[in-house]
């Protein structure tokens, strides 16, 4: 049996037993911080400004990564072309060969006092004319002399019909049927074929020029109107009438290549072409053989009884020229070595640097 003596010391010892006294308990009072009037702070306080805390880290990543993705943006569409452009241009300098200079006025004076000094001791009648196609500069003799255009007529009509097409008026597939008032004698397969036959625009202009075919070529007038083909020759500076009996000069046929490698060069799609089709209608031994070999020549010709012709588009390097001989009252060997020589001339001087 207990005494109450005993009881007493058993209570006390109990609630001493209850008492927080392990570490972890200790570690638990201690974080609780005081206040101001001596109590703790309640934990969801704690919580509530850990967590702006956070949220202000947060936005600031989120800000930091807006500025580095502006910058990247900013770099891709702007800095890195005008870097990309400007490290271009220095390589260009840097690699550049020597600057191409235009050739004088007084060199292209005598470039046609020499051709003048050959052209007037062969026999029969000739006429040349060149032109400069970076700067318009002219050169030749009888530049203005009038022939027969046979079937260098095709030229013309062919630049008004590419540059319809270029400009939406008229459809490469629109036809054309072949009547009475368009048969005339001559070269090409057209007139042997029934009345009322049709053939594409863009057909008609490959028989016009790859096969010199005159019914081809008087086809597309009738499509395309003699007047409407007059108004564009005088819009290139060619003021001579646009009707039968067809005449044409030196000047003009190289005035005409000049307009074909202007367009050619602003819309290369839509006059290319008629480029090759030029370029494959070379005949031998004629004014194209007087340039090197891999100089490309677009040209067009005309083969007459006693008149020969040639007009071209001469790609030479830094130099691209337009060059048309005509003659009459000679033979076809004779016109052949007259171009061959003439253009030589021509080549030896681009050669020269326009020097002689």
């Amino acid at each position: 049996m207990y005494s109450p003596k005993s009881r007493n010391k058993s209570k006390k010892m109990a609630k001493k037993s209850r008492k927080p006294n392990s570490t972890a308990a200790r570690a638990r009072s201690l974080r609780k911080k005081p206040t101001r009037n001596g109590r703790s702070k309640p934990a969801s306080l704690a919580q509530k400004r850990r967590r702006k805390i956070k949220w202000g880290r947060l936005g600031f990543v989120i800000l930091v990564a807006f500025g580095l993705g502006y910058g990247v943006a900013w770099m891709i569409r702007s800095g890195i072309p005008k870097l990309a452009a400007s490290i271009g241009r220095d390589w260009r300098q840097i690699t550049a060969g020597p600057t191409i200079l235009p050739y004088s006025s007084s060199a292209y004076q005598a470039l046609s006092e020499n051709l003048t000094t050959y052209l007037s001791k062969q026999p029969g009648t000739y006429g040349v004319a060149g032109i400069d196609l970076n700067t318009g500069a002219g050169f030749g003799w009888n530049q203005t002399q009038e022939f027969t255009a046979s079937t260098t007529t095709a030229l013309p009509v062919a630049l008004d019909l590419y540059n319809q097409i270029a400009n939406h008026k008229i459809t490469p597939n629109a036809f054309v049927k072949y009547t009475p008032a368009d048969k005339e004698a001559g070269s090409g397969f057209i007139a042997g074929m029934p009345f009322g036959t049709s053939f594409t625009v863009l057909q008609l202009a490959h028989a016009s020029i790859a096969q010199n075919d005159v019914v081809a070529t008087n086809m597309l007038i009738r499509r395309l109107g003699a007047m409407q083909i007059g108004q564009y020759l005088i819009s290139i500076g060619i003021n001579q009438p646009f009707r039968p009996p067809y005449v044409t000069t030196p000047q003009n046929l190289s005035l005409e290549m000049a307009n074909l490698y202007h367009l050619y060069t602003a819309n290369t799609t839509a006059f290319l072409p008629l480029i090759d089709l030029l370029e494959g209608n070379a005949p031998q031994g004629r004014l194209e053989s007087g340039f090197p070999k891999g100089v490309n020549v677009a040209q067009i010709a005309s083969n007459w009884p006693k008149e020969y012709h040639d007009s071209a588009l001469i790609f030479i390097p830094g130099h691209p020229l337009a060059l048309s001989i005509c003659s009459d009252g000679v033979t076809e060997a004779q016109a052949a070595q007259v171009e061959r020589h003439a253009a030589g001339m021509v080549a030896a001087f681009v050669n020269r640097g326009g020097r002689g």
